[in-house]
């Protein structure tokens, strides 16, 4: 084990060795989150060299490495498989995304699936389709907080307040049914995120609702990133090296996101 110092700057990083550790054969180690360091390879350094061109690894493409090698020790195969979103329904996804904010999932009759299930069944029935944003906008805030059956606050806002402002957002731009976001996902983002209250993660998170891959760097997986590069890392950096190892691996980003978030969340 390496001596180290704690870095009060960094409540999710790890003990950190006071210099960055290497073997004698030059190998990279960064520790697991059993407190077992993992070594990557000067050949696989070598071989994301050649990649490069013969180049020298570039300080993201190591964090890459050693991202991949956290994964392959902390999680094994087979992966916990993504449960899948709201494909087709940009209504459910949008009160998925918000309603999720720091809050329990639940099952079918409560928690955020209760809430989706109850707006369902006061739109048409049951097994009434949610694609549509304007029945969102169609009534007022305390009418929709009664159909959910939520009064939470996100960012000390209404959730309710923040679905509907998202929503018309979304209007505006041109984006009422599912296909309308996913075709076009970088519009999406910029309305959804023009709403106080709404970042960029759960942005990232209602578009995955929707069917595109992507991965919502939250708390859980910026402290296994953070961990497995050493240093703080912010939701964007998190985001950007999870999409490398993704396809690095040759996986979904949205299936790896899911076995971080999983794994991370047992071990808390």
């Amino acid at each position: 084990m390496f001596a180290g110092t704690y870095d009060s700057s960094c409540p999710l990083c790890p003990t950190r060795p006071a210099v960055a550790p290497t073997t004698s054969a030059g190998q990279v180690v960064s520790e697991s989150t059993d407190g077992i360091y993992l070594r990557i390879t000067a050949g696989a350094a070598n071989n994301l060299d050649a990649e490069q061109g013969g180049g020298a690894m570039s300080l993201d493409d190591r964090e890459v490495v050693l991202l991949i090698a956290r994964v392959k020790a902390d999680i094994p195969q087979p992966w916990p498989q993504w449960p899948g979103g709201w494909v087709g329904e940009i209504e459910a996804a949008l009160l998925d995304a918000v309603l999720g904010i720091r809050a329990n999932y639940g099952q079918d009759h409560n928690g955020v699936r209760g809430a989706i299930a109850r707006w369902r069944t006061h739109r048409h029935g049951s097994q009434a389709g949610l694609d549509d944003l304007r029945a969102l906008v169609s009534i007022t805030p305390d009418a929709l907080a009664q159909v959910l059956q939520n009064k939470q606050k996100a960012s000390d806002r209404q959730k309710v307040v923040l679905i509907q402002e998202a929503a018309q957002a979304l209007l505006e731009a041109g984006m009422r049914r599912a296909d309308d976001a996913i075709a076009h996902p970088s519009e999406a983002q910029v309305a959804y995120t023009s709403v106080r209250g709404l970042g960029d993660v759960t942005a990232a998170y209602f578009l995955m609702l929707l069917g595109q891959p992507g991965v919502k760097a939250d708390t859980w997986v910026q402290r296994f990133v953070t961990q497995a590069a050493d240093r703080k890392v912010s939701a964007a950096e998190a985001e950007h090296l999870m999409i490398a190892a993704a396809a690095r691996l040759g996986v979904s980003a949205t299936n790896l996101d899911y076995a971080v978030w999983s794994h991370v969340r047992r071990r808390r």
